[in-house]
């Protein structure tokens, strides 16, 4: 499964509930018809009845779920998708590609493990290091690693890593 959005709090009196985009294609929530709602305390199997975009986001409407009370049970929970029908953008990737792909400097030392990207404003990287240090690195720029898919790993330069870590 890969996430592609998370509800957020209800909205409204008919089971309406607040979601957030996590996916390179804003749009994507607005053409989801079924979808598996996951949170640590359920994985539900969904139909999407009703999608409305905002400026801040999206309001959803799921089957089953019609009142603010019920809709409530389910902020937190991340919309997920089977990973075989998560898109990408052409000769791109999506977070869940990167997870657990080890990063490694241009010896092919191995210097820790992508947890995905950071919780953070600008689009960053968050490695685990074989210390198991969590350390960030930015997506954009000469500080960036390399993402190479085919290889299955996340190239970083020895330098970058060593002023980083």
């Amino acid at each position: 499964m890969v996430a592609v959005g998370r509800l957020l709090s209800p909205h409204g009196l008919k089971g309406h509930i607040k979601a957030e985009s996590h996916s390179w294609n804003p749009e994507r929530l607005g053409r989801l018809r079924e979808v598996v709602l996951w949170s640590p305390v359920r994985e539900e199997t969904r139909k999407v009845v009703e999608a409305i975009s905002q400026p801040a986001g999206w309001r959803l409407r799921f089957e089953g779920i019609s009142d603010p009370e019920t809709a409530k049970l389910y902020g937190g929970s991340w919309i997920c998708v089977p990973a075989e029908q998560a898109t990408r953008p052409k000769d791109g990737w999506i977070e869940a590609d990167l997870i657990s792909l080890p990063l490694i400097d241009e010896n092919e030392i191995v210097l820790g493990n992508c947890k995905g990207l950071a919780n953070l404003p600008m689009m960053s990287i968050a490695v685990t290091s074989v210390a198991g240090k969590e350390i960030i690195l930015p997506m954009e720029g000469p500080l960036a690693p390399r993402i190479d898919l085919e290889g299955g790993k996340l190239v970083v330069d020895r330098e970058v890593w060593d002023a980083l870590s």
